[in-house]
């Protein structure tokens, strides 16, 4: 079996969010694309952060047991995502092997990695790509 790539199964329709937006922004971005975790990146499109559901809610009082939208929340104010992202976040390349990644994450405890290639966010590699892997190989014929 070839050495299979993070490129191989990343997202690359990854979504960012900038470090000077606001967490209910962040919150309406996560709910409508039904993703967990968020890139932070700076106007010039540097990784800084990285934002995950779990930060969002540490920060967030929920108006309904299961919101549909970010009007579901309420924040005690205006709080800026850099406040509240996990700062200079690991990140693995597209060229990195999956086995790489997958250590890079066991040891950090993380649920998802920024790509990053030539300092540009090229794609997000999570627990979830990692699964459908799994899947994908345990059922092969």
């Amino acid at each position: 079996m070839k050495k299979l790539k993070v490129a191989d199964i990343m997202n690359r329709k990854v979504v960012s969010i900038q470090e000077d937006a606001q967490a209910q922004e962040a919150i309406g971005m996560m709910q409508k694309g039904g993703f967990r975790h968020l890139p932070v990146v700076r106007k010039d499109g540097e990784v800084v952060g990285i934002l995950s559901d779990r930060d969002l809610r540490d920060i967030a009082v929920m108006f309904d047991k299961q919101p549909k939208d970010a009007d579901g929340y309420m924040m005690l104010g205006p709080i800026a995502v850099s406040g509240i992202m996990a700062r200079n976040p690991i990140t693995v390349s597209s060229g990195d092997t999956v086995v790489n990644a997958v250590n890079v994450m066991k040891r950090g405890g993380f649920h998802a990695l920024p790509v990053v290639d030539d300092d540009k966010l090229v794609g997000i590699v999570s627990t979830m790509d990692m699964l459908r892997l799994l899947l994908k190989l345990l059922t092969k014929p």
